[in-house]
């Protein structure tokens, strides 16, 4: 139980009952999976793709596969990733606004920005998810860029070992050379 709103915890694969309410603010987030951010990366930078098949988490907590059968419903954000709810969360689960307030929340934003219509509603929210699209491909884009530069110094951290290795190798056969040079004029006196 989370002690701040006396809610069980809500995980991907579990719905809140009907008279619970997730709080995106104390919701748990998912155990990270770098596996399923790969995957997630590749869909929305290369959508054109197909999602290569992921194993199931290990983690209960984790995120839902993107290649999931539970996955059915399409995501505004990109359409070759799929949800488990509508209007859901990109790693699985329910949305962070129940469905129940979806229409409370479209009320709000029409009033605070002025939207008359329907259509100015829908409008104002495709630009939302324009430019969230745009923010999730800065991010994945930047994502790639430090795993490529993590693959270059994990590189570059190996070939420094192999040298290492072979300093140590070749120092070491210097000592035993050096050690049995020394020997052997004391045993020529002898």
């Amino acid at each position: 139980m989370n002690p701040h709103n006396n809610q069980p915890p809500a995980f991907p694969n579990q719905q809140p009952s009907s008279n619970q309410q997730q709080n995106p603010a104390t919701s748990p987030t998912p155990t990270y999976d770098s596996n399923f951010a790969d995957t997630l990366t590749a869909a929305i930078l290369t959508p054109d793709r197909p999602v290569p098949p992921s194993q199931i988490p290990t983690n209960p907590s984790g995120p839902v596969p993107l290649s999931s059968s539970e996955r059915v419903y399409p995501s505004s954000l990109n359409e070759s990733i799929r949800l488990t709810h509508p209007h859901g969360s990109l790693l699985g689960g329910p949305g962070p606004v129940p469905a129940a307030d979806l229409r409370a929340y479209a009320q709000d934003v029409a009033e605070v920005h002025g939207l008359k219509s329907q259509q100015e509603l829908e409008a104002w929210a495709r630009k939302g998810l324009a430019r969230a699209g745009e923010d999730v491909s800065k991010v994945l884009q930047e994502r790639e860029r430090y795993i490529e530069h993590n693959e270059r110094n994990q590189k570059k951290i190996s070939e420094l070992l192999e040298e290492r290795e072979m300093e140590e190798k070749v120092a070491a056969r210097l000592r035993a050379k050096w050690a049995r040079k020394k020997q052997q004029p004391s045993q020529n006196q002898q």
